[in-house]
């Protein structure tokens, strides 16, 4: 591992999957670590060093850790260091911040809250309409309405169907999502008031063609 000894690595933890480590040396096959514990803030050690906590794992096993300017990306993608841990831990601390929403790539990852976030509004709805996720716009964070709005202006420039795959396990959010895309296209679509009952009745709004 051509770093130096003050890297930073993520290696395998029983308790919490993986956890940070001060990269010491290897010898092609296996690493020697550090599990002090370090503040990322001010890299200031905040434990004794201990011979205890030195450990040799598989050099194949430990991945290099990101800059700190790189937590809570928006974007996983632009990652310096693309790994397991890496992405699970923007994941978290996104998550804890309430921002369950993450893109990689052109993917959108969305993790269930478990409780009512207040980011479906008719403000949030008006601040993604008309921006396409590949606009590079980074006032506009990661969104299921993001999502849907480049679904709805691709339909409407390359004329032709699209389609949004929601995939998930079991209680992973795959119906709230949906019916959030659907909302947000009933939102940006409906027709504008007409005096007319008549036309009204004929021009149904897509939210009642669909939400009903």
């Amino acid at each position: 591992m051509a770093e130096s000894n003050s890297a930073l690595v993520w290696v395998a933890d029983q308790q919490h999957t993986f956890v940070k480590a001060k990269f010491i040396s290897d010898d092609g096959k296996l690493a020697k670590c550090d599990l002090n514990i370090f503040d990322d803030d001010d890299n200031d050690e905040s434990a004794n060093n201990n011979n205890n906590n030195i450990i040799t794992v598989p050099l194949a096993e430990i991945h290099p850790v990101n800059p700190s300017n790189f937590d809570m990306i928006d974007n996983m993608s632009e990652l310096t260091h693309l790994n397991e841990p890496s992405v699970l831990y923007n994941l978290e601390n996104r998550y804890a911040n309430d921002m369950i929403y993450t893109y990689s790539g052109l993917f959108l990852v969305a993790i269930n809250p478990y409780c009512q976030l207040n980011i479906y509004s008719p403000e949030y709805i008006n601040l993604y309409h008309g921006v396409k996720h590949d606009d590079d716009d980074d006032s506009v964070k990661p969104h299921i309405f993001s999502i849907a709005e480049t679904a709805y202006q691709n339909l409407l420039i390359q004329k032709i169907n699209q389609t949004i795959l929601v995939t998930g396990e079991s209680g992973a959010g795959k119906t709230e999502n949906t019916k959030k895309i659907l909302q947000y296209l009933a939102a940006i679509t409906k027709l504008p008031n007409d005096n007319s009952q008549s036309d009204n009745e004929n021009n149904q709004s897509f939210e009642n063609r669909i939400l009903q």
